[in-house]
């Protein structure tokens, strides 16, 4: 499961005035393979987030990738709270 708020970066890319390709330029990917990592179909590696988080910021950066693990998480404790009661 990916830990990957996809609408959350996008925005923030038109925020930052970046394009897939513009990314892309940076990342040194082809469009292609962001189009698979922004849409959540390819994993981002770790040097990759670097990059980016000197176009956005940090953050934002932060809560971009890491929400959905903190959602998982919560509802996990969640669901062992509620079998304990």
């Amino acid at each position: 499961m990916r830990a990957f708020n996809q609408n959350l970066f996008k925005s923030e890319l038109i925020l930052h005035n970046l394009s897939l390709a513009d990314l892309a330029k940076m990342l040194k990917k082809t469009k292609a393979s962001v189009s698979k990592k922004v849409n959540g179909k390819s994993d981002w590696k770790l040097y990759e987030l670097q990059i980016i988080a000197k176009a956005v910021e940090t953050d934002k950066l932060m809560s971009i990738f890491l929400v959905k693990k903190f959602l998982i998480r919560n509802k996990i404790r969640k669901e062992y709270e509620d079998r304990e009661q």
